[in-house]
């Protein structure tokens, strides 16, 4: 029940100190948290300090109110975390694949915290200042790892090269394994698309 929560929203849990109950303890605990101040002596922004530290004490997950009101409401009364990351990469990189997009992440992320991930509907790219390195998966075995880099390079990986100006080469491989990445990084494109993305040249 939220009658254990001081700041649960659900007014219909709420039950009022003047009906019957015993609010010894919560002056008690008032008294704990602010010593020698009642609570009708508390001014606003005490009042506030001390709301903050009893959500503090209790944990988001674990709070009756939040589990009552429901998970929707709850997220306008405390923002959750929204870290779906490994959500949508076992959505968009199911079975084997799953290695190659862990791979291409470690790489790329390893570089910097400069460096960010966006996923889209079809695939998973990274960017510092500007973005350099997409991943999309073709089948459920094979994908397509995509590189901007500043000069074209040449070798077996490649599937297409794609001139966009004189500074900016698309290099597209097709990669099935965890292994296929590490080769790619091996010739140091990796490298190299970092410094295109943050446009510092190497």
């Amino acid at each position: 029940m939220c009658d254990s929560d001081p700041h649960c929203t659900d007014a219909d849990a709420r039950i009022p100190a003047s009906a019957g109950r015993d609010t010894g303890g919560a002056e008690r605990n008032v008294s704990r948290a602010s010593p020698g101040v009642a609570r009708s002596q508390q001014t606003p922004a005490a009042a506030n300090l001390l709301s903050k530290m009893r959500r503090m004490r209790s944990p988001r997950g674990t709070d009756p109110c939040l589990k009552q009101v429901g998970l929707r409401h709850a997220a306008r009364v405390a923002p959750l975390p929204r870290d779906l990351t490994f959500m949508e990469a076992q959505l968009l990189f199911p079975g084997t694949l799953s290695t190659v997009y862990v791979t291409t992440r470690q790489l790329v992320l390893a570089f910097g915290d400069d460096i960010s991930e966006e996923f889209a509907r079809t695939q998973v790219s990274f960017g510092s200042i500007r973005k350099f390195v997409w991943l999309t998966p073709l089948n459920k075995t094979k994908a397509l790892l995509v590189l901007d880099l500043w000069e074209e390079q040449t070798g077996p990986p490649l599937r297409n090269v794609i001139r966009y100006r004189d500074d900016k080469f698309t290099h597209q491989i097709e990669v099935r394994t965890s292994e296929d990445v590490e080769a790619v990084r091996m010739l140091g494109w990796f490298d190299e698309a970092v410094s295109w993305g943050r446009k510092r040249r190497l």
